[in-house]
């Protein structure tokens, strides 16, 4: 009976450390978005004002991209939750029932994997695009 816990423990604990450090991006992105819509709110409530520059309208088109993305980012970093906390419960199935799907739990683990790449590849265009409104704010981007 030690011997199945030990197993069956093994076998969770490397998707529960993925979702831990799921978590870890969750936070880094939602840090990252709520500044991208206060920025975006600051921005619009100054050109309300009549006299905002066509850079602050460039700048907040960019704000607006970025928010999207991040959204993006978000979501793809939610779906490999589900599948990284899937996982886990396959896992335990698996040692618990003697069952061998080891195909599926590839896939999952594989399909984690990937919603991590394709929401850090979010990220990453985000990081661009904050530089690139970083520029037009201070005057150094032109078109």
């Amino acid at each position: 009976m030690n011997v199945i816990f030990s197993e069956t423990l093994s076998a969770a604990t490397a998707p529960l450390v993925l979702v831990s450090g799921i978590g870890i991006l969750v936070l880094t992105i939602n840090t990252r978005y709520i500044q991208a819509t206060s920025r975006t709110r600051e921005l619009y409530d100054h050109s309300l004002d009549g006299k905002a520059a066509d850079s602050i309208n460039r700048e907040i088109d960019l704000l607006v991209l970025r928010c999207r993305l991040l959204k993006y980012s978000f979501a793809t970093l939610v779906l490999s939750t589900i599948l990284s906390s899937s996982l886990v419960i396959v896992s335990l199935f698996d040692k618990l029932f003697s069952l061998s799907i080891p195909l599926f739990e590839i896939s999952l683990i594989g399909g984690s994997s990937f919603f991590i790449l394709v929401s850090m590849s979010f990220l990453f265009v985000d990081v661009m695009l904050s530089m690139k409104a970083t520029l037009i704010h201070i005057g150094r981007f032109s078109s």
